[in-house]
């Protein structure tokens, strides 16, 4: 049985960027849960980093097996990602993409997993939708559909 999926992150989808997630959300069985925030107005851009990294750790749900996405992380291809996705599943999974500032230390020690969509440097909404494209490619990968050609 499958654990639930949960994606945390910083800046709230809105528009078209909501649109295109919620289109790939809504084709995966069981839906991923989203929690996203945007930090307060007027703080520093120190207080504002330290604001998004003690949300972000204070919404990862108990007892779940973590994935941070970071640059810093692993490169793996769409089929490696459907195979650990699936392992990574029997359990409460949990993936935290970070804001502009990226994630703290703290939060990629904790994490399970450190991935990365390249090296490349992605705006936080972009990378979201990357990865729930690659969350729903990962089942279509798992139920052999012709989506991943």
């Amino acid at each position: 049985m499958a654990g639930k999926t949960t994606l945390v992150a910083i800046g709230k989808l809105r528009g078209e960027w909501k649109t295109i997630y919620d289109d790939y959300a809504k084709r995966i069985k069981p839906a991923p849960v989203l929690l996203d925030a945007e930090s307060p107005n007027g703080l520093s851009e120190k207080e504002q980093n330290i604001w998004e990294n003690k949300w972000l750790a204070d919404n990862i749900p108990q007892k779940s097996f973590i994935v941070a996405l970071d640059r810093s992380g692993k490169e793996v291809s769409s089929d490696i990602f459907a195979e650990k996705l699936s392992a990574w599943q029997q359990q409460n999974v949990c993936f935290v993409v970070g804001g502009s500032h990226g994630l703290d230390a703290a939060i990629k020690k904790k994490a399970s997993a450190l991935i990365a969509f390249g090296q490349a440097t992605w705006p936080h909404r972009l990378c979201r939708i990357m990865l729930i494209e690659q969350i729903y490619r990962a089942q279509c990968i798992a139920l052999g559909h012709p989506y991943h050609k």
